[in-house]
């Protein structure tokens, strides 16, 4: 048996993203399952992260954010409508958000929960993210509605991929907490579509809800891949991170296995190999353009331009 919590954000009731929220937590409690329902529309949870959500400060002078959720929770001087909420999530095996889609991203009350629940200190905060975060033992799964349609999305479709557009929960906030975070569940169309058509996505839900447990997860950086500064130790790592301080689109690295340089795009991840002498040329060329770049920019300077 898991303990589930639901943290809803719709603010219509009737709305279908709340039925697919219903079925969720009925198809649970029939498996067995405890499933609390969070509604932060019904609840009128206040989003807004502000000083006031601790009653004591370690720095009544300045404050940073992080750093006073940190010293709340240790001294048990949170808010107390926060609270309840930091609770649910230690108790939950299993969290599932359920929200619509605003503007590739979640309502802005469901960011405010974020913002506000998910403590650093207890969650995050130093090297405790992703396989190390603090929420490592649990998992997480959106359940999303939007109006677009599902040949938009996709490496080919007119808006891209729409797991990427939402990488800012799925990895910059789930995945880096630690949660083994479930592929997600979107229902397309959904303002657009027959009431037929609604009835079968739900029955279509509540089958995946069924077959939760062999869902796939998202995949995300291990921190065993890299070294204390968080450089990456392995071509594995390579392909999951971006090195720091890297101000050029393209990098440049020695691969062990073959006597080459790789030009990787910082953009898109496309590899470019090339000989030694090739990837000489290249380096030239990008100093030449840098020379007169510094060249023109002092040529400016000295015309008062």
């Amino acid at each position: 048996m898991k303990r589930v919590l639901i943290v809803h954000a719709h603010p219509e009731p009737q709305s279908f993203t709340t039925a697919l929220q219903t079925n969720a937590a009925e198809e649970l409690r029939k498996q067995g399952h405890e499933v609390v329902v969070t509604d932060l529309y019904a609840l009128g949870f206040n989003p807004v992260a502000s000083s006031a959500d601790f009653s004591e400060r370690a720095n009544p002078d300045y404050l940073v954010y992080a750093l006073e959720q940190r010293h709340a929770y240790g001294s048990g001087t949170l808010a107390p409508d926060i609270k309840p909420h930091v609770e649910a999530v230690l108790w939950a095996d299993l969290i599932i958000f359920s929200f619509p889609i605003y503007w590739f991203s979640t309502p802005a009350i469901l960011k405010g929960w974020i913002d506000r629940v998910l403590l650093s200190g207890p969650f995050y905060g130093g090297l405790r993210f992703y396989d190390k975060g603090g929420l490592r033992d649990k998992q997480a799964w959106v359940v999303a509605t939007l109006g677009g349609q599902p040949h938009m999305f996709g490496a080919d479709g007119v808006h891209g991929e729409l797991p990427r557009m939402l990488s800012h929960l799925l990895r910059g906030t789930l995945g880096y907490l630690g949660f083994d975070v479930l592929t997600p569940f979107f229902g397309y169309h959904v303002p657009y579509i027959t009431h037929e058509d609604r009835v079968k996505m739900l029955e279509t839900f509540r089958q995946e809800v069924r077959n939760l447990d062999s869902r796939p997860r998202l995949a995300f950086p291990s921190l065993s891949d890299f070294d204390e500064r968080l450089y990456p130790l392995s071509e594995t790592a390579q392909g999951l991170s971006q090195e720091p301080n890297r101000h050029e689109a393209l990098k440049a690295r020695r691969r062990d296995d073959h006597n080459q340089m790789v030009l990787v795009d910082g953009m898109s991840g496309t590899t470019i190999n090339l000989s030694q002498d090739e990837f000489k040329d290249y380096h030239k060329g990008v100093g030449m353009m840098a020379l007169a770049a510094m060249a023109l920019w002092l040529l400016m300077l000295a015309l008062h331009i």
